[in-house]
């Protein structure tokens, strides 16, 4: 799940006197969970278009998904 932060890491470092890495390593979702979410968010978007029955492009402009 995309969250929006309130500022940037690049604000957050500015005004908290340390480095952009350092505030991004903080902010960082775990990779065991990211990768959890991922795959819940991959089985939703499955069900939706295959046991829903939803085309391909129904599907991404369901979930805001873009085509390349």
């Amino acid at each position: 799940t995309n969250r929006k932060r309130p500022v940037t890491a690049k604000e957050a470092a500015r005004r908290l006197g340390i480095s952009e890495r350092t505030v991004r390593n903080i902010a960082a979702t775990p990779r065991a969970q990211w990768l959890r979410e991922k795959a819940e968010e991959r089985e939703e978007i499955r069900r939706y278009h295959d046991e829903g029955g939803h085309s391909w492009s129904e599907t991404g402009a369901h979930f805001g998904l873009t085509q390349d």
